[in-house]
């Protein structure tokens, strides 16, 4: 078979279909037009991909031809459009080509159509469209959304591209891999090594725990080799905050190589991910400036007041199905995205949830932190049973994600109400056997080994346990100081980590199969797991 290389961009397709008059296109590294009326016969040729593809190169009269949607059937156009097209086209990508770089936006395409020229941007919006109206009118102009083409490198060898292959690009730059990635429930799964370099993330595997660590300066993703969940750790200042997310495709391990889930793995990082169903091409972009998007863009957003509430219908009837269940809820109407924080059910009045921020942590995700006020022992509260939540709204932009917590303040953690206290362990009958104990180990917060624990210590921390009051309050979801974990003679562990306040120590783990999770008042092992924060 003969290799074919052009020296040209050559954008990827199934089927092309050129059209007698006369569309322009600009390629991704800077604007150039090419008139395919000067190049191609009066009927409409047609030129099968995959043909071409078995012969190992394209005609000769496509080589430099740009490609565009030509799905338009040809019709007899006026010399009118067409001179108005010659103009658009001196405009854009000959006297004003720098200035055009500037804009916000890319012009994909030009072409005359019936009575009009059309003029393809991306990305799209009112503002961009009205700019190129005012240059250009609107009597004899249409603007449409347009879509740029994925281009390959600038060498390329025809007989070697596998249409069939799931192929990675990032940054316009497509990647090289030893092994494929491959397709799984709709989801994209990548070798483990290879791509998250290019994005500036650190990769590690743990073989004994089969876990993978995925991170970068700000955030940590681990993932388990089967397991439908994620744990991400992200590091503001010297606190972290951790979150466990459901996955749509578990990490795996196929022919003795490891494999991730692309999309989540490289949104969660800040990048943009699109999926070209055609060319079976995953594209990630980041923000050009450093290796990973970092957006922290503050959200205006309103209190959302009764008379809001109740004058609207969709807004009151999911209002009213979700005040009183703890978490945090969303929903869009219109233009408006719609937040609902909820404390669930407490004894007394007294209690207030205020809203400290809205952020866009990364691409249409939005982080909420909201902080749950707890009445002080001496204020008259009313005594029934209160639901204290807070809505709040702001424009949906490109939000689809929300997430966040719901803290208790700090001076109120200090005052615990009394009707929040629960049980201890021993009294709920779910007492810790301490034969049931393999064994103890004090870790830090990057995961390094302090210590491990004598045979009389564990029994002291497993008494302190067993014995000590559960707090049924709410409490931060972060992580800080140290961490103890315990591994089981059934083969389960458990977890004891601190959110930063020393009376409280969080239990956690699978014992005898059911999983576990307890808030205990132990200062003793609060004090333990943040000894070397607070020295």
């Amino acid at each position: 078979m003969n290799k074919s290389k052009f020296t040209k961009t050559l954008a990827l397709g199934i089927c092309f279909t050129a059209l007698s008059s006369s569309i322009v296109l600009a390629n991704g590294g800077g604007m150039q037009s090419s008139i395919l009326s000067d190049r191609l016969p009066a009927d409409m040729i047609e030129v099968d991909w995959r043909q071409a593809m078995d012969m190992g190169k394209l005609p000769a009269d496509l080589l430099d031809a740009p490609v565009s949607d030509f799905a338009r059937q040809p019709r007899e156009l006026n010399e009118n459009i067409l001179q108005k097209q010659r103009e658009i086209d001196k405009y854009l990508f000959k006297d004003h080509v720098e200035e055009m770089n500037k804009k916000d936006f890319k012009v994909t395409h030009t072409g005359p159509y019936d009575d009009y020229v059309e003029i393809g941007i991306t990305p799209y919006n009112e503002e961009n469209a009205t700019y190129l109206y005012d240059i250009f009118g609107e009597d004899e102009v249409k603007v449409v959304e347009g879509q740029q083409a994925v281009t390959l490198p600038m060498e390329v060898e025809l007989d070697a591209i596998d249409i069939g292959a799931v192929k990675i690009q990032v940054n316009g730059q497509f990647l090289e891999l030893d092994v494929e990635p491959f397709i799984e429930n709709d989801r994209t799964l990548l070798p483990l090594r290879g791509v998250m370099e290019k994005l500036g993330a650190k990769v590690e595997w743990h073989p004994e725990r089969k876990v993978i660590e995925v991170s970068t300066e700000d955030i940590t993703i681990e993932l388990v080799i089967g397991q439908d969940t994620a744990k991400i750790i992200r590091r503001n200042d010297d606190t972290l905050k951790e979150e466990t997310l459901k996955l749509e495709v578990p990490a795996t391990i196929k022919e003795d190589r490891t494999f991730i889930p692309g999309r989540f793995v490289t949104e969660t990082l800040g990048a943009k991910v699109e999926w070209n169903e055609s060319l079976r091409l995953m594209i990630v972009e980041t923000d050009g400036e450093s290796d990973i998007i970092g957006v922290e863009r503050p959200i205006d957003f309103e209190i959302v007041e009764n008379q809001v509430i109740e004058g609207n219908e969709a807004v009151s009837k999911w209002y009213q199905d979700k005040f009183d269940t703890q978490g945090i809820h969303s929903l869009i109407d219109g233009e408006w995205k719609y937040v609902l924080v909820s404390a669930g059910e407490k004894p007394t009045g007294g209690y207030s949830i205020q809203i400290d921020s809205i952020t866009e942590v990364t691409q249409g995700t939005a982080y909420i932190h909201a902080t749950l006020q707890s009445p002080n022992r001496d204020d008259m509260v009313t005594q029934a049973l209160t639901y204290p939540n807070v809505l709040v709204r702001f424009h949906k932009g490109d939000i689809e994600t929300i997430q966040g917590d719901l803290v208790s303040s700090q001076n109120d953690i200090g005052n615990i109400i009394e009707n929040e206290i629960g049980d201890s362990l021993e009294e709920m009958q779910k007492a810790i056997a301490i034969d049931s104990i393999k064994e103890m180990k004090l870790y830090s917060l990057m995961g390094e080994e302090i210590k491990a624990f004598t045979m009389d210590e564990m029994k002291e921390i497993i008494n302190q346990l067993n014995t000590s009051p559960t707090y049924n309050g709410a409490y931060p979801a972060m992580l800080a100081g140290n961490n103890i974990k315990m591994a089981l003679e059934d083969e389960g562990s458990i977890q004891l980590i601190s959110y930063g306040f020393e009376d409280h120590v969080i239990l956690m783990g699978e014992v005898a199969g059911e999983y576990v999770s307890y808030c205990i008042v132990s200062p003793e092992i609060g004090r333990m797991l943040l000894s070397e924060v607070n020295r």
